[in-house]
C-alpha cells in the first residue's frame, strides 16, 4: 500500500447523526495523493461505531479505526496520532464539512516542511447559528516563534500539525480540553509550546471547513463562551511557566485580552486559572507537564 501524504483525524463522541453528515462530507474530499483517515471514538455509548463500520464497508478509503474509551479531545487526539501515518496531519470536528480541496491546501501548505502547524477559516454552515467557534479572517500571516499567539487565531477545527513536531513536545495536554475539567485551550496551548521551542505555524485563508455546530439558544452559546474562558485561563498560565517570551509582554497581552471580554466571561477565565494554578500546587513542573499517556508511536 502506498505510504499517504496526509493523515486526517477526526474524534467523535456520541453524535453519531453529526459524525454521519461529517463523513459524507469527508468522502467528496479530493486529493491526488495517498491519504489515510483515522476516526477516533473516544468512548461513545451511542451509534457511533456502527456508522463508523458502516462507512468503512461502503468506500475505499484507507481508514484507520481507534477506539479511546477514556474521555477528553486531546486524550482521543493523542490517540490519532499514534496511528496516523503520515508526517502531516490534518484535524476537524465530527460537525464539520471540510470544503472538497481541504486536504490539498493543507498538503501544499505544509509539504515543505517550513512550518509545525497552519490552518485556516471556519465558516457557519447554517447561518441561523450563532457566530461562535469561526474564524472568518481573510488574511494569510506568518506565525513567528517571538511573538504572543492569541487564542482564537486558528481553531482546532481546521489545524494541521507536521507529527514529528508535535511527537517532539509530548502531544496534547490530557489535563485541558473539551472532556475535561478545563474544557478547551488545548490547541491554543500545543501551538504555543511548538512556538516555544522555535518553530513556526501559518494561517492560510484558503484553507476552509464548515462548521455545522447548531447552536442557536442563550444557554448554549453561553455555555460554550464559558469553556472557551476556562481553556484561555488555563493556557495563559501555562504559558506564563514555559514561554521565553518577556513576561512584561504577557502580563500586557492577557490584560488585554481580558479587557475585551465580558465581565461573565473574564470571571471564568481568572477563576479556572486560579483552579489550576491550585490543582497543581503552584508548581512550575506540574503545570508545564503534559502528560500524554495515549500518545504510544511504535517504529
Amino acid at each position: 500500500m502506498i505510504e499517504p501524504l496526509v493523515s486526517l483525524i477526526i474524534c467523535t463522541r456520541n453524535r453519531a447523526e453529526q459524525l454521519s453528515k461529517s463523513l459524507k462530507a469527508i468522502e467528496r474530499l479530493t486529493f491526488d495523493g495517498a491519504w489515510q483517515l483515522v476516526i477516533v471514538n473516544n468512548g461513545s455509548t451511542d451509534q457511533t461505531e456502527s456508522i463508523i463500520r458502516e462507512f468503512e464497508k461502503s468506500n475505499s478509503l484507507d481508514i484507520s479505526y481507534v477506539y479511546e474509551p477514556a474521555p477528553g479531545l486531546s486524550r482521543a487526539r493523542n490517540a490519532g496520532i499514534s496511528k496516523a501515518k503520515a508526517e502531516i496531519i490534518a484535524f476537524t470536528d465530527d460537525d464539520c464539512y471540510p470544503a472538497e480541496d481541504f486536504l490539498t491546501k493543507i498538503f501544499m501548505r505544509m509539504s515543505k516542511r517550513e512550518f509545525a502547524f497552519c490552518g485556516g477559516r471556519v465558516l457557519l454552515f447554517d447561518n441561523n447559528d450563532a457566530k461562535i467557534t469561526v474564524q472568518e479572517k481573510n488574511e494569510s500571516s506568518i506565525i513567528e516563534p517571538d511573538k504572543f499567539l492569541g487564542s482564537g487565531l486558528l481553531i482546532g477545527a481546521n489545524l494541521a500539525l507536521s507529527k514529528s513536531a508535535i511527537i517532539s513536545i509530548g502531544g496534547f495536554d490530557e489535563r485541558i480540553g473539551a472532556g475535561t475539567r478545563y474544557a478547551a485551550g488545548e490547541e491554543t496551548d500545543v501551538m504555543r509550546r511548538l512556538l516555544n521551542n522555535g518553530m513556526s505555524g501559518f494561517s492560510d485563508p484558503l484553507i476552509v471547513i464548515y462548521h455545522h455546530h447548531g447552536r442557536q439558544s442563550g444557554d448554549e452559546i453561553k455555555g460554550i463562551l464559558k469553556n472557551y474562558s476556562k481553556g484561555r485561563g488555563v493556557s495563559m498560565v501555562k504559558l506564563f511557566c514555559f514561554s521565553n517570551l518577556p513576561k512584561m509582554q504577557l502580563v500586557k497581552s492577557w490584560y488585554w485580552n481580558l479587557k475585551n471580554q465580558s465581565i461573565y466571561q473574564a470571571y471564568y477565565e481568572i477563576l479556572y486559572s486560579l483552579i489550576f494554578l491550585i490543582e497543581n500546587r503552584f508548581s512550575r513542573a506540574k503545570i508545564v507537564n503534559h502528560p500524554s499517556e495515549s500518545l504510544t508511536i511504535t517504529s
